[in-house]
């Protein structure tokens, strides 16, 4: 909740009952406490129990406001968790953009912003942690917790050209592009240091059920691989273990290969 040029605003989550779950809103008020207009933001979750609010909300340069807010989906075997970030029109509430980010380390894996503070030039940045979910996890290696601080630009993204319809930079976003095909994901910096980021496009969704992203030395050695559970989110791969050189980055679906590219890693 904060005051915005005499407006007050408060942000939360809206409640469906009987089965507990929520989503995301956002309410704004002038001085004499009367309602302007309020906004649930996207849909309730399609699994029980699962409750979404916005934790942190701040106003961007450009004067609308920026929240964040937990993301997780688990129905029987199925899980998922990631950070979410929504862009909201300060003037009517409606959603701008949403966008998703996952570390990628454990299936079971936890991820939550904690803070977010807007910056001046038109960005966020957001910090907080991937815990280990799974007490019982075979492969789980301390520590079981990560911290991350993430900056994002004016149009939300981490590898930025994420979104089309939203550009901050004529440049080229990716450092190169695809070698052949659509572009389903983007890979930036290249090169990278600590980090390659990874964005898998949101028409990937139709079948994110049936890809897997791997990283391969120039050898043809797979090095790292993960399945990704949805499109439109920013994978966040660590390069410890990684010699300094070049990488392909492959997107595979039921053994067809989808697209690459090319990244160099620089330590």
């Amino acid at each position: 909740m904060f005051i915005d040029d005499g407006y007050l605003i408060c942000a939360g989550g809206v409640a469906e009952i009987p089965d507990v779950n929520s989503r995301l809103a956002i309410w704004k008020l002038n001085a004499n406490g009367e309602l302007v207009w309020s906004s649930p933001i996207g849909a309730y979750p399609t699994a029980s129990n699962n409750t979404y609010y916005f934790k942190t909300l701040v106003k961007t340069t450009d004067g609308n406001y920026v929240g964040t807010s937990d993301y997780v989906w688990y129905d029987g075997e199925d899980f998922n968790s990631d950070v979410r970030i929504v862009k909201i029109d300060s003037a009517n509430g409606d959603s701008i953009w949403t966008r998703y980010y996952n570390y990628v380390e454990s299936e079971f894996d936890i991820h939550q912003a904690i803070d977010l503070k807007a910056t001046p030039d038109g960005g966020v940045v957001f910090c907080g942690h991937a815990s280990d979910n799974w007490s019982q996890n075979p492969d789980l290696e301390l520590p079981a917790q990560q911290g991350w601080i993430v900056k994002l630009d004016a149009c939300g993204c981490l590898v930025p050209g994420c979104d089309e319809n939203c550009v901050v930079s004529v440049e080229d976003p990716t450092g190169g592009h695809a070698d052949e095909g659509q572009h389903l994901f983007l890979v930036g910096p290249n090169p990278a240091s600590d980090f390659i980021n990874i964005y898998l496009n949101k028409i990937s969704n139709v079948q994110h059920s049936a890809f897997t992203i791997q990283v391969h030395d120039m050898q043809g050695n797979e090095v790292k691989s993960f399945v990704p559970h949805r499109g439109d989110t920013t994978y966040i791969v660590d390069t410890q273990g990684m010699a300094a050189g070049e990488y392909i980055i492959i997107l595979v679906s039921e053994g067809n290969v989808l697209q690459t590219q090319r990244i160099i890693v620089a330590k």
